[in-house]
């Protein structure tokens, strides 16, 4: 499909060289599956992004950007990693949730890629989880403590391990 309008959100643009390899892999995949991809990276270094990987970017705090990348897209990628835990913080978890919401909110194809999910130790943020990833179109976790865990948490969608 031409012109197939894509946002990544991870946790890009930090020089992490897991998170980068992630991401590369992600566009790799991304760019042998559709012909001439619109990608954008939410990045914390968006013009180092842009310029590794030939992608349109938006910084992670602009919240007109991400929405207006969001709304404007047909498919969000939640990229992969450890981002659906509240361990090193619970802000971070909300940041990533919000992500998600808002292309679930915006009627947009949600995919989670290779997620390593959890713990997460607030119930609140777990309740808010399950009925945030019971919405999205696919799900994939990088190990089966994570499926284990989504499925114990009540998330009734396919969960494929990578």
């Amino acid at each position: 499909m031409a012109n197939y309008k894509i946002v990544i959100s991870g946790y890009y643009g930090f020089n992490n060289a897991g998170d980068e390899a992630m991401l590369s892999a992600i566009l790799q995949a991304l760019n042998r599956t559709f012909h001439s991809p619109d990608i954008t990276v939410i990045s914390g270094s968006p013009q180092a992004t842009a310029a590794t990987y030939g992608v349109h970017t938006v910084p992670r705090f602009s919240i007109g950007g991400i929405l207006r990348a969001v709304f404007s897209s047909d498919l969000i990628i939640s990229g992969g990693g450890s981002l659906l835990q509240d361990v090193t913080s619970w802000k971070s978890m909300i940041y990533y949730l919000s992500i998600i919401t808002l292309g679930v909110l915006f009627r947009k194809q949600v995919f989670l890629y290779s997620q390593g999910i959890g713990p997460v130790r607030y119930r609140g943020i777990r309740i808010i989880l399950k009925h945030v990833l019971n919405h999205v179109d696919a799900i994939t976790v990088r190990d089966k403590e994570s499926k284990g865990f989504l499925q114990r948490l009540g998330v009734r969608r396919k969960i494929y391990t990578t």
